[in-house]
């Protein structure tokens, strides 16, 4: 039987937090794992939802403690994926599982080569969260959590730690087909995310413009294009997905404007990158989102940004799962 404690967070930022928290709020004993060294035992952290401001005491451990850990979800930035698994890797058995949770796309692969043998479920998160303080986490729009095995390795029934999280006010579900579901929201995340950079505003300001709510558009038709090329099944459209995203999550600042003020590298070339590089294999031209990225990068050279180093672009390595 798993303890409650197994649940590890390894990140403390905005999405680590708001998970920790609403774990603790369900009554469950979750573990943030932080880089830092001698931070260990418990400590408050905040959540503020709809101005009301709740305080939990959570556990805390630092890598260089001495721990198993059998589940944990990976809260840091694509580009701080690969030293985050080699720093958890020893605090990894052989029934532990990593549960990746970046925005983009291109590093789920680089994972699961980088940790043979460890159960690596993919997921999406489309909760708006921010930091108002160090340990105060901001519940900005509430959305989904979704979880899934690429290799759908148990016909689409989940593990029996899943059950943890129904009784949370997350909306974790499990899906069968995980890829669907990433490359929906990378499609969603590669149309909001430059233009609210672009725009500095918040998600929920972003269409107030003519202009920009006429370049989302096409921005969204492009990306309609690519998902119908990849599943010929593909019937949904991303323009509504992407404005119910903006209306839930209308208070918030997206990840990419929250990097960028805070002088962090942004997740563009793991996002926009990557779909214009699947565009490039399937034959496929978007000129707006070319010319998008193309001003995104711009932007963050002209302020001196330090991007991190591009993704393998997975040489095409999701097209066949996302069929399936």
């Amino acid at each position: 039987m798993m303890e409650q404690s197994d649940i590890h967070i390894l990140g403390a930022g905005s999405i680590g937090q708001l998970i920790a928290c609403h774990l603790a709020k369900a009554g469950l004993d979750p573990v943030l794992v932080v880089r830092q060294p001698g931070i260990c035992g418990r400590q408050d952290f905040c959540l503020v939802e709809e101005e009301i401001t709740r305080n939990f005491s959570i556990r805390v451990k630092s890598l260089e403690q001495s721990f198993r850990a059998r589940v944990v979800l990976v809260c840091v930035k694509a580009w701080q994926l690969r030293q985050a698994l080699d720093d958890i890797r020893p605090h990894l058995d052989e029934h532990s599982e990593v549960v990746l949770l970046q925005n983009g796309m291109g590093h789920q692969q680089s994972a699961s080569e980088q940790l043979p043998g460890t159960g690596i479920i993919s997921g999406s998160v489309t909760h708006g969260a921010w930091l108002s303080a160090e340990r105060q986490v901001v519940h900005a729009g509430h959305g989904t959590i979704m979880l899934g095995y690429r290799d759908n390795r148990l016909n689409g029934n989940f593990p029996p730690w899943f059950g943890q999280f129904e009784n949370t006010a997350l909306s974790v579900h499990w899906s069968g087909n995980i890829d669907r579901v990433l490359w929906r929201k990378l499609a969603i995340n590669a149309v909001v995310n430059p233009l609210t950079l672009l725009h500095q505003c918040k998600n929920g300001e972003l269409l107030d413009q003519p202009e920009v709510e006429k370049q989302f558009g096409h921005l969204c038709r492009e990306a309609d294009r690519l998902l119908a090329r990849l599943d010929y099944r593909w019937r949904e459209s991303i323009e509504t997905g992407a404005r119910e995203v903006l209306r839930i999550t209308a208070g918030n600042w997206s990840s990419m404007v929250q990097d960028y003020r805070a002088g962090k590298p942004t997740e563009l070339d793991y996002i926009n990158g990557y779909l214009l590089a699947e565009a490039g294999r399937q034959g496929l031209e978007l000129p707006n989102h070319e010319q998008l990225h193309r001003r995104a990068r711009q932007m963050l050279a002209d302020s001196g940004a330090r991007e991190a180093a591009k993704p393998a672009a997975g040489q095409g390595a999701f097209s066949s799962h996302f069929r399936k």
